[in-house]
């Protein structure tokens, strides 16, 4: 406010020292009847106050240009002013459009949002019934457990009841007696029944039709050959043609055919068309497969002595089932367990492996009934060293070597 008072001053200072000077200017001109460029004195007296008046205006001017810019922005930068103040309204409106647009996408993105809620909502709506269903199937599934053991109780039963007939006595009695002996194999079987629930299930109810027709042929007669037992095992090369293969299964069942009738058993009117169906079946196999396979010769029925006398063959691609060194089952061993609880886990592992053989394929030995072995030595060996470890380790069962669906699963350790 201070320069602005001083301007004005020093306007009002100027002005009046050059109207003074102009006046005095112009009375010296009158009385001395000077004039110029040929006026009359009153005229030049007049010319010379009207010069006044415009040096008063052109100082006044001047000293306002010089100290302050906003006169001179208001004489000379007006339209300039008024062009920046029209593009400054522009990009205003153009922010004001950008808002609007961004006020509706806003909007926008509110309701989208409000719509993933809603469909969130539903969803944990939706995920709370499915855990109500899952608990309602676990409550059915402990339910159909407690019936599986119901099963397995009478299952019991039924063996018990069928161990006191004497000719299937005698056979498992054998059995038992040579199981004894071995005793680590006999606990890796025992293991392994242990774990084969489920296959049991399964097995229930044809297990128990064929107890019933046991206990039937058993009041019939003597039983040579109990149904599915195992008769041979014999092997078809990949590429054999269809009349080598005829030829090398009818040559092998007119030995087991001839075994059954010196055994007491005889060879049915149609054994002969049977045959061809076994053939048949075989065949749609061999010529489909890449590799060797692997032809088991079991028994169709219960043949007691003088009924007829039926082979039935199953064929199966003999692939590899294991690939030597592949990990088949493993478990840790917490640090200071008894022999007791780490024979135990080694059961338990060798349960799991002999089930995952099942499981992929691998055939039962038909003289032992078992898919897999690990030697004595081997399960001693680990055993010790389990019982021995100062810290917790891992123990790894794997495929000693590459085994195919109708070898035996080799296995051995390693301890981690």
């Amino acid at each position: 406010m201070f320069p602005g008072i001083m301007i004005v001053l020093l306007l009002l200072v100027l002005s009046g020292a050059v109207a003074y000077i102009g006046d005095l200017l112009g009375r010296r001109f009158g009385k001395k009847k000077l004039s110029i460029f040929g006026l009359r004195p009153k005229y030049t007296s007049i010319i010379f106050t009207i010069a006044s008046g415009v040096m008063i205006t052109a100082i006044t001017l001047c000293v306002m240009l010089l100290m302050s810019q906003y006169v001179r922005t208001a004489l000379f930068g007006l339209g300039k002013l008024r062009t920046e103040r029209a593009q400054a309204q522009a990009e205003v409106a153009e922010t004001r459009g950008r808002l609007t647009q961004m006020r509706q996408r806003d909007q926008k993105t509110r309701a989208e949002l409000a719509d993933l809620q809603l469909r969130f909502d539903k969803e944990q709506q939706a995920l709370a019934g499915l855990r109500d269903q899952l608990d309602e199937d676990s409550a059915r599934l402990d339910e159909l457990t407690r019936e599986i053991d119901a099963k397995n109780r009478d299952l019991d039963a039924a063996r018990a009841a069928l161990d006191k007939v004497k000719v299937t006595l005698s056979a498992a009695q054998g059995d038992v007696v040579r199981l004894t002996a071995e005793r680590a194999k006999l606990e890796q079987e025992r293991a392994a029944l242990a774990q084969r629930k489920e296959t049991l299930e399964r097995d229930i109810a044809a297990m128990a039709a064929q107890f019933s027709e046991a206990q039937k042929d058993i009041l019939h007669g003597e039983i040579i050959y109990y149904k599915h037992q195992s008769l041979a095992r014999f092997f078809a090369s990949a590429g054999i043609g269809r009349e080598d293969l005829a030829g090398k299964i009818t040559e092998a069942m007119s030995v087991l055919q001839q075994a059954a009738v010196e055994n007491g058993a005889v060879l049915g009117r149609d054994a002969g068309m049977f045959a061809e169906l076994q053939i048949d079946k075989v065949w749609d196999t061999v010529r489909t497969s890449d590799v060797d396979v692997v032809i088991d010769a079991r028994a169709a029925t219960n043949v007691i002595k003088g009924e007829p006398f039926y082979i039935e063959l199953t064929p199966h691609r003999n692939r590899v089932v294991f690939t030597q060194g592949e990990a088949v089952a493993s478990a840790p061993v917490p640090a200071g367990a008894s022999e007791e609880q780490v024979r135990e886990i080694l059961s338990g592992l060798l349960s799991g492996v002999m089930e995952e053989a099942r499981r992929r394929g691998i055939l039962l030995d038909p003289k032992t009934g078992m898919v897999g072995t690990m030697s004595v030595s081997r399960f001693q060996a680990a055993l010790t060293a389990l019982t021995m470890a100062d810290t917790g380790v891992k123990i790894t069962l794997y495929a000693a070597r590459d085994t195919r669906v109708a070898d035996k699963l080799h296995v051995d350790y390693r301890i981690e």
